[in-house]
């Protein structure tokens, strides 16, 4: 009997001792609402993301400096990298600038990095870093204000997105938006006004005016000239004209000759015929055709030119 009611009294203190211990598990329980609940994984995610090296770094994560004044890259959440001022796009849109400018560099063109944009490339290369091909850009396109700027025709890629192409009036008439037949033509699309590029004609009409060829004509050899310069625009009958391609170089001169007394303050007709090689067009077929003034005093202060683009066909 004494055995029967020690055995009992030990499954008694085992019952006592299961059931504290049930007690104990549900009072140490840990909450299930609040903060503690929402803030446990987003730090678990923030760690998972920090243990990754940038190269490596998961999908959940993004790229980006792990402070505003490093220089270096780190594997973080989104909510981290952004509230430091980068947005999940920062990492890869600069790996497509450095690729960018890779390309444009290897091939032998000029990186603009304030602009995002490589010069004197050809369209080849600019469809390989995902870019705008512009053919015939102005030197002076990021410096308005220049003192002086020549009509050299500059290639430019623009990196950037092409839903917004239309950077140009040739832009504006392929994409088959309206043209408006001023003089000079005027195409309109998305509530901006592209003008048609013809030189400097406007500004020097009181002064000599070109019958042929007109701005934006294809040309080829031989090339004949025809227009109208007040006399004052020439020197013993005749004044230089030049011939050059979309960088400026220049592939043809001559003279263009008074077909009437020249020493007059009035229009006099004249002639000129150029014949020249037609120069690689691979990058662009623009050129420009300039009438000078003769200066035989050879100051610089009576130097004046007319001059209009051309394409070579």
């Amino acid at each position: 009997m004494k055995k029967i009611g020690l055995i009992a009294s030990l499954i008694i203190i085992i019952i006592i001792g299961i059931s504290a211990f049930a007690v104990w598990l549900v009072i140490n329980q840990p909450q299930t609402n609040g903060s503690m609940v929402n803030e446990s994984p987003k730090i678990i995610d923030e760690l998972d993301c920090e243990s990754y090296s940038s190269e490596n770094c998961p999908s959940k994560c993004i790229v980006c400096p792990p402070c505003l004044e490093c220089s270096s890259l780190s594997c973080q959440t989104e909510e981290f990298c952004e509230s430091i001022g980068f947005d999940k796009n920062w990492y890869e849109n600069i790996k497509k600038q450095n690729t960018a400018m890779r390309i444009c560099q290897e091939s032998g063109g000029n990186w603009l990095w304030e602009h995002q944009e490589c010069e004197y490339i050809g369209e080849e290369f600019c469809d390989q870093i995902g870019g705008i091909f512009l053919p015939c850009e102005s030197a002076c396109r990021h410096d308005p204000d220049a003192d002086f700027c020549t009509m050299q025709c500059v290639p430019v890629c623009k990196l950037e997105s092409k839903e917004n192409s239309i950077a140009n009036f040739e832009d504006c008439i392929n994409a088959g938006n309206l043209v408006m037949e001023t003089y000079p033509r005027q195409c309109m699309a998305d509530g901006k006004t592209f003008v048609e590029e013809i030189g400097n004609e406007m500004g020097k009409i009181n002064l000599i005016q070109i019958y042929n060829p007109r701005p934006n004509q294809k040309i080829s050899s031989p090339l004949v000239i025809e227009g109208k310069a007040r006399g004052t625009w020439f020197f013993e009958a005749s004044f230089p004209v030049v011939l050059t391609d979309w960088s400026g170089l220049i592939i043809a001169e001559s003279y263009a000759e008074a077909k009437s007394e020249w020493m007059t303050e009035e229009f006099v007709e004249f002639r000129a015929i150029l014949e020249f090689k037609k120069p690689n067009t691979s990058i662009s077929n623009r050129g420009s055709l300039i009438l000078q003034k003769d200066n035989p005093s050879g100051l610089p202060e009576y130097d004046d030119a007319l001059e209009i683009p051309i394409f070579f066909e």
